[in-house]
């Protein structure tokens, strides 16, 4: 099978309304206007908002259902000096949603412990046997974050123990909600919240927002001062992105203004993570860092050790103590990408040579030395290469645990009940999930997923298709674009970053750089930097000219600014574009 597996199909999208009106009222340029239009801006409010949205514009975060209840009963405790503990979760919003918990508790004087569970041992979620460890400690009140809303026998001990609980968490509800005196998630349905789906960390703001309100009525802060909410946004932003929650309405805000705090490198655990992920001090910290400088080193630690060891780093005020655990952190994720490389070689072999792959609608694979910690990764790079929703387990001898991720609109969590008979556990959001089952089960459930759990899909589906958001001649890429461009950011889930499509670009002064990278020179003149990350196609096939979608960005190299375009697809010598 060649490397170019599938050929991706190029969609110009369309407005459902016509962006002109907003040229006018917010004074844009019509392909501005057009760009906001394809993310849902339909009116000059909603484009101030977006361009220049202020804290002040989100929504009340009383909206959201329990959450003044939490709140009250969360005010009680620290006044009264109960003892807290905090439960999360061993990625990035779990444990970012810890610390900005802990963190904003312990400086308003509360008695506060966190608890991040073990991957390995502990697994997802809290456990009655872990309530037993709060209860022996003297836990008065548990908030859980990034999780709980389906642990119905940890918080039924919970109960029994008479510990009271407010659950925080913005996973897909069960039938039921859980005992507790509050459920703070933004999927409930009996709610008319606006803010959307916030990750858990989001949520938790949302509760200290209401917490902080709530203790200055009560006169709490009389004699101290208030902590400035705005020094925790770090962590929110950053759990915003990493959990891939859509950055549009309260979302983006609170990226937008999370990212500022961010850059201001406060923090000593983001100073010292940037310093060994090789970010200059004077390099801008973005969406893009996030995802792919951070994210990756705080999430090594919950895939490979002890997810702790990045929620001591979050909590940490001494700087040469952060920089002696981010340093432990990567290396942890140097270990995280070998060993994601090894897994996915093995698991794309098994693939390539199946006879029967074009038959089958999904991938589900199992390997007895998988590393259950990275499997998650793994699936979607394998989802990406073949387009089909995957399934990579671990073997432990007796059972087999792994995760799941989909192709874009097939809801993973939707077609996993329909093979619920045969799984221990399983759970998560329509793109991504994890699940359990005995290791007897496997070979069936191997059959349903490939053949059967998605047989109702049209064939169209599998088609892997790559949204464009306009045709544009090359010479119109400029510095200006790039400037105007970054007006729209940040970019992620739900405010993709803009991609264009140009044709016949000259292209010359090929080369490849690490990684297998390929960058080179585009258009007439002087020429663009180009850089494509994954080329799709080797560098012998190129020729004079191609055709190319494509982002437009101000890269910063050594404090200069200069204009570069990242290659996302591209073809050479052919009719491409698709526009349905």
């Amino acid at each position: 099978m060649s490397n170019r597996t599938l050929v991706p199909r190029w969609q110009i999208r369309e407005p459902d309304d016509d962006p002109r009106p907003l040229e006018t009222a917010c004074s844009v340029s019509p392909l501005l206007a057009r760009l906001m239009a394809l993310r849902g801006v339909r009116d000059a409010e909603t484009a101030r908002v977006f361009l220049d949205g202020q804290l002040t514009d989100m929504p009340d975060p009383a909206l959201l259902t329990d959450l003044e209840r939490a709140a009250e009963r969360l005010s009680e405790a620290c006044i009264q000096g109960e003892s807290i503990h905090v439960h999360g979760d061993y990625d990035v919003d779990g444990v970012s949603s810890t610390a900005l918990a802990v963190e904003f508790l312990r400086a308003i004087g509360a008695r506060c412990q966190p608890y991040i569970p073990h991957r390995i041992h502990d697994g997802y979620g809290i456990s009655a046997a872990t309530v037993d460890q709060f209860a022996e400690a003297g836990c008065d009140l548990l908030l859980t974050t990034d999780c709980g809303v389906t642990a119905f026998e940890a918080l039924d001990r919970a109960q029994q123990r008479g510990i009271d609980v407010l659950v925080l968490d913005h996973h897909k509800l069960a039938h039921k909600l859980p005992p507790a005196i509050a459920v703070v998630d933004p999927h409930r349905e009996d709610q008319g919240a606006p803010h959307g789906p916030l990750c858990a960390t989001g949520v938790v703001f949302m509760l200290l927002v209401a917490l902080r309100r709530n203790l200055r009525e009560k006169e709490f802060f009389k004699d101290a001062k208030q902590p400035n909410l705005k020094n925790y946004m770090d962590l929110v932003a950053l759990a915003t992105v990493a959990d891939m929650v859509p950055l549009v309405g309260t979302n983006r805000l609170l990226v937008q203004h999370g990212l500022k705090v961010l850059g201001s490198r406060r923090r000593p655990a983001i100073a010292a993570l940037l310093g060994v992920a090789d970010v200059r001090p004077d390099d801008p910290v973005d969406a893009v860092t996030c995802a792919f400088r951070l994210a990756p080193r705080i999430n090594a630690a919950g895939r490979l050790e002890d997810a702790r060891l990045a929620l001591d780093l979050l909590l940490t005020q001494d700087r040469g103590e952060a920089r002696r655990m981010a340093d432990n952190l990567d290396a942890i994720n140097n270990q995280r990408r070998q060993l994601e490389e090894r897994i996915l070689k093995e698991a794309q072999a098994q693939v390539e040579g199946d006879p029967d792959l074009d038959a089958k609608r999904g991938i589900a694979l199992c390997g007895e030395s998988w590393h259950p910690g990275v499997l998650g990764i793994v699936a979607t790079r394998v989802m990406q290469r073949f387009n089909r929703p995957t399934v990579l387990l671990t073997d432990d001898g007796t059972s087999c645990t792994g995760s799941a991720r989909s192709i874009p609109g097939v809801d993973l969590v939707t077609a996993l009940e329909q093979a619920a008979d045969l799984l221990d556990r399983f759970g998560g959001h329509k793109g991504a999930a994890g699940l359990s089952l005995e290791r007897s089960r496997f070979p069936e459930l191997q059959r349903r997923f490939e053949r059967e759990l998605f047989s109702d899909l049209e064939p169209e589906a599998f088609e892997p298709r790559i949204q464009v958001d306009q045709e544009l001649p090359f010479e119109e890429v400029t510095e200006q674009l790039a400037r105007d461009l970054q007006r729209l950011a940040p970019f992620g889930v739900g405010n993709p970053e803009p991609l264009f499509v140009s044709r016949a670009v000259p292209v010359r002064g090929l080369r490849r750089v690490r990684r297998g990278a390929l960058q080179m020179k585009l258009g007439g003149g002087a020429g663009v930097d180009g850089i494509a990350f994954k080329p799709p196609l080797p560098a012998e096939e190129i020729g004079g000219t191609v055709d190319i979608v494509f982002a437009v960005s101000m890269r910063r190299f050594r404090g200069v600014d200069s204009l570069q375009v990242r290659i996302d697809d591209l073809l050479a010598g052919q009719e491409s574009l698709k526009n349905e």
